[in-house]
């Protein structure tokens, strides 16, 4: 279900209602809808207009209502109903969203207002969008019996009808998609494959990336096995604790728009799920900054992850056909792909724990940060940060081309002596004062070499640069391809410091990509994730 102005929710909050009513235990709803003032869902927080609604759709109502939204323009995304109900709300003008998303809806809700007020919603552009995001045989109804809101559906591929309108509306706008399907906006070296519907996976480690994917499939109704070696080294995921930021660069940057689209999922998730954590206001050199930290224990949040019944941990176990390596590392199994033009590289480092003369209640953040435990008594400091060459010290290797794993260390590690020095520094950055360490933690991140991980399905490498090799001289060289993937492999790695940030958006996407419903971003971040975007870049012999 899509609608064009979300508005007070009334239609959403009807549809999830019904949904919850009707719908049996294995169907899922996802809803996609466009608002550009998310100031009209206000309306409802006051408990008397609430009175004036059923109690089922109050319900749903006040579920939406509880949900983080954010204030910015954006993307928004809410499971509800135990995750059976998937929300995905657009904020902003729908003219310029629209052309980035790429879906088949069953029906579309048109709740702009009227032609005479709202001329861009009825555009013959926002409905041709319209047109292409519905799947032949779809519906789209309005309230609006005006004539240019007919003629402009029938222009875009509907058949139209006007029929008899609820309550005080005397007439009202119905259409059917006459036929066609999504053309894609994504460039073919970019598309995805199509859905896959698993209904067994396979999650190839238990940290932050394993255990969200874990949930995200799960939810979609799949038997999930995390297949959870043993470790001889701490992974980045076995932190103490961890925050994730609210981004403050320039927009223009692709990773300031991957990290907002991350932290906004990840505080929306978290809410959604009950997994504890704490919203701190950040504070810098120059101050108290309006961004805010989520602050949690990486152990904690896999464990709330993965108390799901259809979740299960193994050391080892066979593998289903559709596999998520989240590893962290680019696995032996992944060396023919295009996973290993990107492949991780290691970056140690360390934090400590200190106690505080004064309590603290902000994220201290300054080339380092400073987390406060809960009762503000004590804080995490840190991190250091030690790019290495990495070598492989052992491996196991399992059959097929899903398996094979590799451990990693740091070929010229700091001394312990070193390592204290370098933290008493950022103790002092941040603090103002020396603060004798009385507990340490030392792990290993890994990074991909432009410090954003690599998510979604895997390719040959082979075969993608067979099938792109003209593309050095141009996207017009040729007609191109879509992409081929390997059946059943998909990646989620390289998160680097930002893992507690970014796993939750990687497991989103790669969910909504396996069954084909709609997406967590925008199509425009599709090329900055995808695992192939780096032998694509060698292809056009540009920079790593």
């Amino acid at each position: 279900m899509a609608e064009l102005g979300t508005g007070t929710g009334c239609s959403l909050a009807c549809l999830v209602a019904a949904f919850e009513r009707h719908a049996t235990p294995d169907q899922r709803l996802h809803y996609v809808g466009f608002e550009n003032d998310p100031t009209m869902l206000d309306w409802w927080r006051d408990p008397a207009n609430r009175t004036l609604i059923p109690p089922s759709e109050r319900a749903a109502l006040e579920a939406i209502l509880a949900r983080p939204l954010r204030s910015t323009q954006g993307v928004s995304r809410w499971r509800l109903l135990d995750g059976r109900a998937t929300v995905t709300l657009v904020l902003g003008d729908a003219a310029g969203w629209l052309p980035n998303f790429s879906f088949l809806a069953d029906a579309w809700f048109l709740d702009a207002y009227e032609p005479a007020v709202e001329t861009l919603l009825w555009s013959r552009e926002v409905l041709g969008h319209v047109a292409r995001l519905t799947r032949a045989a779809g519906t789209a109804s309005t309230f609006s019996a005006a004539g240019a809101v007919r003629t402009g559906l029938d222009a875009a591929g509907f058949d139209v009808q006007r029929v008899a309108g609820f309550d005080t509306k005397r007439h009202m706008t119905v259409a059917t998609r006459r036929s066609g399907a999504a053309a894609s906006r994504i460039q073919p070296w970019f598309t995805p494959p199509p859905a896959a519907n698993p209904e067994r996976v396979t999650i190839l480690g238990a940290g932050l990336a394993g255990a969200w994917c874990a949930r995200a499939f799960a939810e979609r109704g799949a038997q999930v096995t995390v297949i959870d070696p043993q470790r001889s080294a701490p992974r980045a995921s076995d932190v103490p604790l961890a925050a994730a930021t609210q981004p403050d660069g320039s927009w223009q940057s692709e990773q300031v728009r991957v990290h907002d689209a991350a932290w906004h999922l990840l505080a929306s998730r978290c809410h959604d799920l009950g997994l504890p954590h704490r919203l701190l206001p950040i504070a810098t050199a120059s101050g108290t900054s309006y961004r805010i930290a989520l602050v949690a224990r990486p152990r904690e949040l896999i464990a709330g992850l993965l108390a799901h019944p259809l979740v299960s941990v193994a050391t080892d176990a066979p593998h289903a056909p559709f596999v998520v390596h989240a590893t962290a590392f680019s696995s032996t199994a992944l060396e023919r792909t295009v996973c290993a033009r990107g492949r991780p590289e290691p970056n140690a480092g360390s934090m400590c724990r200190v106690t505080l003369e004064t309590p603290l209640h902000n994220a201290l953040m300054d080339h380092g940060h400073a987390l406060p435990t809960d009762d503000g008594r004590h804080a995490w400091i840190g991190a250091t940060n030690h790019p290495g060459q990495a070598h492989a010290h052992g491996a196991a290797t399992h059959a097929g081309a899903t398996g094979g794993t590799s451990t990693w260390s740091i070929a010229n590690p700091m001394s312990d002596v070193s390592e204290v020095r370098a933290r008493d520094a950022i103790i002092e950055r941040l603090l103002g004062a020396a603060c004798p360490q009385v507990e340490a933690w030392t792990g290993t991140r890994a990074a991909s070499p432009d410090h954003v991980p690599m998510i979604g399905p895997v390719a040959d490498d082979a075969d993608f640069s067979h099938a792109y090799a003209a593309i050095r001289h141009g996207p017009l060289a040729r007609q191109w391809p879509d992409c081929r993937y390997l059946d059943g492999v998909w990646c989620s790695l390289g998160h680097g410091s930002h893992g507690m940030l970014t796993t939750p958006l990687a497991a989103e996407l790669i969910a909504d990509l396996a069954f084909g419903t709609p997406r967590c971003i925008a199509d425009e971040l599709l090329p900055f994730l995808l695992p192939q975007r780096f032998a694509l870049r060698a292809l056009r012999r540009e920079r790593p």
